[in-house]
């Protein structure tokens, strides 16, 4: 979340955030007699896209992935870019996949294998009048396939308002995307091994959970977030969660919040679930004020853990141009697939919008069972109808909080 200061009337934003609080807890509830089975995807296509050296570190991958029953195929990123028209080598992707997409009514999962040096992500500029700081690396690009993302012609995609806009978009998506964002074939092989471990895993800690939830603006601030979760989605999907938070009159937790108590938990629990929400940069999640330490970054992680399935509000853990605390959590295997953001997360006045959007997420990615990249397209899709540009929130933070979700991993995977 940013860390700066935007907000002029705290109140108002508490009262916005126990109202989604208690949307959430009514969602839940009335699910909770009959929770829907897990949704299959047999038969869904399942398109992995690498450069040409890397094709032999995903080739496993791809028979264990079409033995499940997706439709898998293997190409090349040298045999799209010489055989794809587009003016610049995201452009030829995109292309490509627009055809693809168009030989199924279903929405189907594509893999790219490689940093975004490799396999390159469109850099977005939502603010038309700010190409130097609001840059937003994005793969989002490759997932919405009807918007002119350069309708003016400049060079600079994604402009707010010279682009596209809430009035010319709905901003919904073809294609369920995540990234492989590492380089070397046996890093790559290790990651997809973590993925196929993660998968075929029935032991009990993976009906075991942590969330976590760290000062925002005052202490406490996240803790009724977390409890609510905890009692009317985790709890009646059957998982055994563990918490960890400030202390609060409001909500105890499990634990406090702190650094030794998070990664020991996670190396005593093994759990197959890990969600914080907290702030953040590519370096690591923090406490949050008065100290402001981190609780896990990228030189104090879970050591011996069998992967899980991670996700977390915090700016910029995601970075894919950094060595940033996402990007290792998936090479050291802690991490089967990870969720977050490329950059800084805004938010308007009215802050609703946005936190309805990571609840829809986390109830179509926990309670349904969703794959992790079809829950964020439900989450994406609600924020874009939700969330009222320029009203509540600029036009180009808008577009920012779109674009910059990233899932590294597996698009397909879900929780068992």
């Amino acid at each position: 979340m940013n860390t700066r200061n935007k907000r002029s009337n705290l109140a108002r934003q508490l009262h916005d955030y126990f109202v989604s609080l208690i949307l959430i807890a009514i969602l839940s509830i009335l699910a909770s007699s009959c929770r829907p089975p897990s949704p299959s995807y047999q038969g869904y296509g399942y398109l992995i896209i690498a450069p040409e050296a890397l094709l032999p570190a995903v080739e496993d991958f791809g028979d264990y992935k079409e033995a499940k029953g997706f439709l898998v195929d293997l190409v090349s990123l040298e045999e799209i870019l010489t055989s794809t028209p587009g003016d610049d080598d995201p452009e030829k992707i995109r292309n490509f996949l627009q055809g693809y997409s168009a030989l199924t009514p279903e929405r189907e999962f594509v893999l790219l294998v490689g940093s975004m040096d490799a396999v390159p992500m469109r850099i977005a500029y939502p603010d038309p009048l700010d190409h130097f700081f609001l840059d937003v690396p994005t793969d989002f690009y490759y997932e919405e396939l009807t918007g002119n993302w350069d309708a003016d012609g400049d060079g600079f995609f994604g402009e707010y308002g010279e682009d596209m806009s809430q009035e010319t978009e709905d901003y919904g998506v073809e294609l369920y995307v995540a990234r492989v964002p590492w380089d070397a074939p046996g890093e790559i092989q290790v990651i997809l091994d973590h993925i196929i471990e993660y998968e075929q895993d029935t032991s009990p800690r993976m009906d075991r959970a942590i969330g976590a939830g760290a000062t925002i603006e005052t202490p406490c601030d996240t803790a009724p977030w977390v409890n609510l979760g905890k009692l009317f989605l985790m709890d009646p999907a059957g998982y055994e969660s563990t918490t960890l938070y400030d202390n609060c009159a409001s909500a105890n937790p499990d634990y406090e919040l702190t650094r030794d108590n998070f990664l020991g938990q996670w190396e005593m629990q093994q759990p197959g679930l890990v969600m914080w929400f907290s702030h953040g940069n590519s370096y690591g999640s923090y406490l949050g004020p008065p100290d402001w330490g981190t609780f896990i970054d990228v030189d104090n992680l879970p050591q011996g853990v069998a992967p899980a399935l991670c996700f977390t509000s915090g700016c910029t853990v995601a970075a894919p141009d950094v060595e940033s605390l996402g990007r290792v959590l998936i090479s050291d295997g802690i991490c089967a697939s990870f969720m977050g953001s490329s950059r800084i997360t805004e938010w308007g006045d009215n802050t609703f919008p946005s936190y309805n959007a990571q609840f829809k997420m986390a109830i179509r990615f926990i309670w349904e069972r969703r794959a992790i990249s079809e829950a964020k397209r439900f989450s994406l899709e609600y924020y874009a109808i939700a969330e009222t540009a320029p009203e509540n929130i600029s036009g180009a933070f808008f577009h920012k909080n779109l674009f910059q979700f990233m899932v590294f991993g597996d698009p397909s995977i879900q929780l068992h």
